[in-house]
């Protein structure tokens, strides 16, 4: 016999239909269960988040108590805590006694047990102590009680060792509830399994009945199919269709409806293309399930794209680094060769030039000053925007202070946590310490010169503190420069003002040695008209002695010897 098409229908629809009923009995039943599971998890786990934080509490309550003892201040933090925690354990109790009667005779025994620890001793304790000392004159008036108080805080004192306890009964409690919650899930995934074999079934049975109906009215569903082939087409070529198919209630309008969302997928991949184009890394592509392989190429495309830019951008980041370290060599390469015979202009031009180059607020150039061998000390040669009280002597000894610790060790010191009286940063707005101090030994080939201290208000970065080092090598190295050219000069100084004396010694001594050349002269002359005298007198010696030897002999005749 056979079956008109339209009862067909009917056949296929009322087995369609007791399927659909059995498959909803089924899985009313697994969901009805699950439901009660869930509902037990969400109280259990809601048990979990309570003893959670009654267990942090707790464990906190002992060491605040303790701060209670040692601070004094009526509205301390701790102070303000700890009555939190007192509250909080109240609402505790409250939320756990809620849920008690689902725990189990054992969890109960371990519940009471610290409940009623907690309410006959040790919160006692606590209530105790923070009522006596409720105030900041009580401190004083109890003083006994504190130390007693401090005995029972101890190690294996009274109150640790109920803290201790409570600890683990919240703990083993915890551990019961935890193993509970793994139970349920497994219960729930159970059922969860169930359900998906349900529905695998109903499917295979949805698609055979589909396959016969489609055999028997294609006819039906060609118009609607060919709607489908022509977007299809379209999806193909690269085009996406600016309309959506109208969905019917059947087999064509589930598949319509897929299309539907495959074209509305399509938009989402290209509007998600678009801003990773722009650069926009925010944009997430939703997945359409676990095994979407175009979902997860994209997304980490994505993540590509986006690790690409970064690193592009710590790349810039580096780069800019490194020209700002290479411009500050060039410039204070500049800078230290001017006034390289002038100490005070040099370190002056250095301090003011690094304080802005490296946008700080405070620094100073200390230097070495050994002239005296006897007396080595540390000086303040120039600084920048210092308070006059900062360094009034401008002397510092060796080895004293963040500065001689620097110089003696030879290493560089950085601080963000600087004592409040070390140094203060004065602005319009009045006085504030800095963020961070930085003092860098200027030293070269293991010998220091002195050091430079920074203070700002921005904590330094490490490449700014390597340039800064760097920094220092450079002024080093010119100090000594500076240094051995300044005693140069005073060596030539001292050279030039002996050769003057030396000329003007040489020049008194020429004139001495014409003085004595024109004393020789005429003690020349002298000598020789006296040896003319003499020769004339040897001369007229002889003629008288001629003359008398010829008067002897008588050979001379004359009217006065007659």
């Amino acid at each position: 016999m056979k079956l008109k098409i339209s009862m067909k229908f009917i056949i296929s629809f009322i087995i369609i239909a007791l399927t659909m009923i059995i498959i909803t009995i089924y899985q009313s039943k697994y969901t009805k269960i699950r439901i009660s599971e869930e509902k037990s998890l969400s109280n259990y786990m809601s048990i979990e988040r309570e003893l959670n934080s009654f267990l942090n509490d707790i464990e906190i309550s002992e060491i605040l108590l303790k701060n209670w003892l040692i601070n004094s201040e009526d509205q301390s933090i701790e102070k303000i805590k700890l009555n939190e925690i007192y509250l909080n354990i109240s609402n505790y109790k409250k939320t756990l006694d809620k849920y008690s009667d689902e725990w189990g005779e054992n969890n109960n025994l371990i519940y009471n047990r610290l409940s009623n620890r907690l309410s006959d001793t040790l919160l006692k304790y606590h209530k105790t102590i923070t009522e006596k000392l409720c105030k900041k004159e009580n401190y004083s008036i109890y003083k006994k009680d504190i130390l007693y108080y401090n005995k029972l805080l101890a190690k294996n004192g009274e109150i640790s060792k109920l803290t201790k306890s409570s600890i683990a009964d919240i703990s083993l409690l915890k551990a019961n509830i935890e193993m509970k919650i793994s139970n349920i899930n497994a219960e729930i995934e159970k059922y969860v399994r169930y359900n998906e074999d349900l529905i695998f079934a109903s499917a295979i049975i949805y698609i055979i009945v589909i396959l016969l109906l489609f055999l028997y009215v294609s006819f039906l569903t060609i118009r609607p199919i060919k709607k489908i082939t022509f977007i299809l087409n379209l999806l193909n070529k690269g085009e996406i269709p600016e309309y959506e198919l109208k969905e019917k209630a059947d087999e064509i309008g589930e598949l319509t409806q897929a299309l539907n969302i495959l074209i509305n997928n399509q938009k989402k991949i290209i509007y998600f293309s678009n801003e990773i184009g722009k650069k926009n890394f925010k944009v997430e592509y939703k997945q359409l399930g676990k095994n979407d392989i175009l979902g997860n190429t994209l997304n980490d495309m994505r993540k590509n794209l986006m690790l690409a830019e970064n690193e592009a951008l710590a790349r810039k980041k580096e780069d800019n680094q490194r020209n700002w370290i290479t411009q500050g060599i060039a410039k204070f390469g500049d800078i230290l060769r001017q006034n390289n015979d002038n100490l005070e202009a040099l370190t002056n031009s250095i301090i003011s030039n690094l304080i802005k180059y490296i946008d700080a607020n405070q620094g100073g150039v200390f230097i070495i000053n050994n002239d005296d061998t006897d007396n080595v000390f540390i000086e303040l040669t120039a600084s920048y925007a210092y308070a006059k009280t900062k360094h009034l002597d401008k002397k510092i000894e060796m080895g004293i202070g963040l500065i001689g610790r620097s110089i003696q060790e030879k290493e560089t010191i950085f601080l963000t946590d600087i004592p409040n009286e070390y140094i203060n940063i004065k602005s319009g707005l009045g006085n504030d310490n800095p963020r961070c101090l930085l003092i860098v030994p200027l030293k070269v080939n293991e010998k220091v010169y002195g050091a430079i201290e920074i203070a700002s208000f921005k904590v330094f970065e490490k490449y700014q503190i390597e340039f800064i080092e760097k920094i220092c090598e450079n002024i080093a190295s010119s100090l000594a420069s500076v240094k051995v050219n300044i005693q140069t000069n005073n060596l030539l100084k001292k050279t030039q003002q002996q050769a003057a004396e030396m000329r003007e010694q040489e020049e008194e001594m020429r004139q001495n040695m014409e003085e004595l050349q024109a004393t020789q002269e005429e003690s020349s002359r002298r000598e020789a008209e006296l040896e003319k005298k003499v020769k004339e007198f040897d001369k007229y010696k002889k003629n008288q002695e001629n003359l008398l030897n010829k008067l002897g002999k008588g050979k001379l005749s004359g009217g006065f010897f007659k």
